[in-house]
C-alpha cells in the first residue's frame, strides 16, 4: 500500500513542474507526456489508498522519472539557448571559400 508521504511528494513534484511551465522555465510540450504519466500515477495511487486495491505503481520510480524529465528538458533548453545566442561571423580565406564560426 502506498504511503501518504509518497503521494504528497509526487503531487509536489507535479506542482513544481507546472510552476516551471508557468514561469517559462520549461516548455509544456517538452514535459506534457511526463506530467500525464505523473497525474495518471497519482490517480492510481489515490485509488489504492481509498480502496486498498493495488495500483502496481512504483512511486519512487515515478518520482525519479519526473525529476529526470525536467532536468533533461532544462539542460536541453540551456544548450539550445546557448547555440541560438551565439554570434556567427564569416571569415574569407579567399574568394572561393568561406568559413562560418561561432564566437
Amino acid at each position: 500500500m502506498v504511503g501518504r508521504e509518497d503521494l504528497e511528494t509526487l503531487i509536489q513534484k507535479v506542482e513544481e513542474i507546472l510552476e516551471q511551465v508557468k514561469t517559462h522555465q520549461v516548455a509544456f510540450n517538452e514535459v506534457s507526456s511526463h506530467l500525464n504519466r505523473g497525474l495518471t500515477g497519482i490517480k492510481k495511487l489515490v485509488n489504492e489508498a481509498v480502496t486498498g486495491e493495488p495500483s502496481h505503481i512504483d512511486a519512487a520510480e515515478l518520482l525519479k522519472q519526473l525529476t529526470q524529465s525536467v532536468k533533461n528538458t532544462v539542460t536541453a533548453e540551456i544548450v539550445n539557448d546557448d547555440l541560438i545566442n551565439k554570434e556567427y561571423t564569416t571569415q574569407s580565406i579567399d574568394n572561393s571559400y568561406h568559413i562560418n564560426t561561432i564566437c
